[in-house]
């Protein structure tokens, strides 16, 4: 991206209470922190700072926000990483603050003014108008100054020197675009949309729709992987905590997976699930008359978490599950 980050806040590192960078910690660690993301981070650097606050590596996010972008970063630690490309496909809510009448060539106010227009004829009329036209599945042409790769590269490179590059457009869906706040040449609305989705470009291709151009001046993600601002710790407040409060603001990995069925086997049967062995309609504790083949999360007796499995159904209609990704481990469910 063009954004540089060397206006990156420096904060000396926090003191984590009897833990030191070598510690091995014999418990393990898994869930998901929800952060608020202030502005002037990358998602990387909050990825960097939390991996070194909580001591362990395995650490990954729901969704890149841009450096000036705000609001939530879901974290996945440990084992709740295998869960990051369900939350990838979950809706994102925005909050959206652009200015008509001016393009950037980053399509944000970080960047160059190449145009200015002015605003005759523009009224809010006109403009809700236009944000009701882009609701439903559209196709979005990327920003240049995107981490998108193309012909080995990634376009934010080209763009750097001077080159653009023809990029084809990619389908997004905008699921509602509301909450229109106008005071020209401001607006802001929000956006429910698909993963994928640029605001940015966004922002670019509603100045266009208007005739006046546009450029997006400020972004906050409310929503993410079924998470909320209630369910967000700022980023200030982690720097400030120790080790064990961090831990005390995790959620179990199968919070935002709510969408999917859940299954509940038979006391016993959990070691299969451990070992990836395939589990039948008899290893279920409860039993449905008809599921879905698809995606299934798979729960023990004792109302554990095992893992997240596949349904698979016969011809002739005998059930099947297979799971694909395992929380447990083999020497949790002894034989």
């Amino acid at each position: 991206m063009k954004h540089a980050t060397n206006h990156l806040p420096v904060i000396p590192e926090m003191p984590r209470k009897g833990v030191s960078s070598s510690e091995h910690h014999p418990l393990p660690v898994d869930g998901i922190l929800v952060v608020d993301k202030p502005a002037g981070w990358t998602s990387h650097d909050v990825v960097a700072k939390c991996r070194g606050m909580i001591g362990i590596r395995k650490i990954g996010h729901a969704g890149t926000l841009d450096p000036e972008a705000t609001g939530l970063l879901p974290l996945c630690i440990g084992r709740a990483t295998r869960i990051v490309e369900y939350l990838m496909d979950l809706p994102k809510t925005y909050r959206v603050r652009m200015k008509l009448g001016e393009e950037t060539d980053t399509e944000d106010a970080t960047g160059t003014v190449i145009a200015v227009h002015d605003l005759d004829g523009i009224s809010e009329e006109k403009i809700r108008s236009c944000l009701a036209c882009w609701q439903g599945e559209r196709e979005q042409v990327p920003p240049m100054y995107s981490a998108l790769k193309q012909g080995g590269k990634r376009l934010y490179q080209y763009a750097r020197e001077g080159k653009e590059i023809t990029r084809k457009p990619r389908k997004v869906i905008f699921y509602h675009i509301d909450d229109l706040c106008c005071d020209l040449p401001f607006l802001s609305f929000r956006v429910r949309c698909s993963r994928g989705t640029y605001i940015r470009s966004l922002c670019r291709d509603l100045g266009r729709d208007l005739g006046v151009g546009g450029h997006m001046v400020a972004l906050r993600r409310t929503k993410s992987a079924g998470f909320a601002d209630a369910d967000a710790v700022p980023l200030e407040r982690l720097l400030e905590m120790d080790r064990e409060q961090i831990l005390e603001c995790l959620f179990p990995p199968d919070r935002p997976l709510g969408g999917m069925p859940r299954l509940v086997i038979r006391s016993g049967s959990e070691i299969k699930v451990c070992r990836g062995q395939t589990i039948s309609a008899e290893d279920l504790q409860e039993r449905r008359e008809k599921i879905a083949a698809g995606p299934v999360r798979i729960y023990g007796s004792d109302g554990r978490f095992l893992a997240i499995g596949r349904c698979e159904c016969s011809a002739g209609g005998a059930l099947r599950v297979v799971p694909k990704k395992v929380f447990c481990r083999p020497e949790e469910y002894p034989e």
